[in-house]
C-alpha cells in the first residue's frame, strides 16, 4: 500500500460538484481506501489560454495499485466529468494530478512524480498541507507545510539567474505588485546561488554547475520569456483565497 496525494482542479461548470463527485467516484474504487479530501480555494489561472479563476483541492487515499494504473484511473475520472483536451493548457472541467506516491520517485515519458512543479504552485501546496503536512516529498528536505509557508512569504524574494533580460523580469514583478512586495535578486552563477536565500528561484538557460540541495529547489527552464516567469509568479503568489 502507498499513499497518494493528488492536486484538483478546474475551471469550467459547477467545479466545486465537479470535485466532490470525483472524490466519491475514487472512493469508491476497490483498491482506494480511506480517501480524504482538503477544503477549497480560488486561484488565479495560470497561462495566456487558461481561462477564468480555477477552483482547487487535493485528496489523499491508500491504495495497493502502482502509479501508472492509478494514472489512468484518475484519467479515467476526468473522462467522466467531461474533460477535454483539445487546447493544451485551457479550460478544464477537472485536473487530477498525481503529485506524491509515497516515497516513490517515478520518471517515465508519460508519469513523473513527485509532480515536477508541485513544489512552487501554492495552489497545489496549500491544500495538500492541510492535509499532509508533515510530509517530505522524496527528493527534498522540506515538509510541504514548510515549502508552502516559503511562498507566503512577504516581501518575496524572487531569485533570477542565466540568461535573462532584467528589463522584463522588473516589468513582469510590477504586474504583481499588487498581489505582494516582491524582492527580485539576481543569481550570479550556479555555484554560489545558496548563498541569497528565495522565496522562489528561477533559472534560465543551462546551468554551468549543478544547482541547490532539495531543501532550496530552484525551477529550470531551457529559455527566458515573459510569459515563463508570469507563470512562476501566478502559482506562486497569485490571488490564492481559501474559500
Amino acid at each position: 500500500m502507498a499513499q497518494a496525494a493528488v492536486a484538483i482542479g478546474g475551471n469550467l461548470g459547477d467545479v466545486p460538484a465537479t470535485i466532490q463527485a470525483a472524490c466519491a467516484e475514487l472512493a469508491r474504487h476497490a483498491e482506494i481506501s480511506g480517501l480524504r479530501c482538503s477544503g477549497f480555494f480560488r486561484s488565479a489561472p495560470m497561462g495566456a489560454v487558461a481561462g477564468e479563476t480555477f477552483w482547487n483541492a487535493a485528496c489523499v487515499f491508500e491504495t495497493p495499485l502502482d502509479p501508472h494504473p492509478l494514472l489512468k484511473e484518475l484519467q479515467r475520472v476526468e473522462h467522466l466529468s467531461g474533460r477535454t483536451r483539445e487546447v493544451r493548457w485551457g479550460p478544464r472541467t477537472l485536473d487530477l494530478d498525481l503529485i506524491l506516491y509515497g516515497g516513490e520517485i517515478v520518471e517515465s515519458d508519460t508519469l513523473t512524480v513527485p509532480h515536477p512543479h508541485f513544489w512552487y504552485r501554492a495552489f497545489v501546496l496549500e491544500p495538500l498541507a492541510e492535509l499532509i503536512p508533515d510530509t517530505v516529498p522524496p527528493g527534498f528536505a522540506s515538509t510541504l507545510q514548510e515549502l508552502a509557508k516559503r511562498l507566503r512569504q512577504r516581501s518575496f524574494r524572487l531569485g533570477i539567474g542565466g540568461e535573462f533580460d532584467a528589463t522584463i523580469v522588473r516589468d513582469v514583478v510590477e504586474e504583481f505588485s499588487a498581489e505582494a512586495d516582491i524582492e527580485f535578486i539576481e543569481l550570479l552563477s550556479p555555484e554560489t546561488i545558496d548563498n541569497v536565500p528565495n522565496s522562489l528561484r528561477i533559472w534560465f538557460g543551462k546551468p554551468t554547475a549543478e544547482i541547490g540541495p532539495p531543501d532550496t529547489p530552484t525551477l529550470r527552464c531551457d529559455r527566458f520569456a515573459a510569459q515563463i516567469l508570469r507563470d512562476a509568479l501566478a502559482a506562486a503568489i497569485g490571488r490564492l483565497v481559501r474559500v
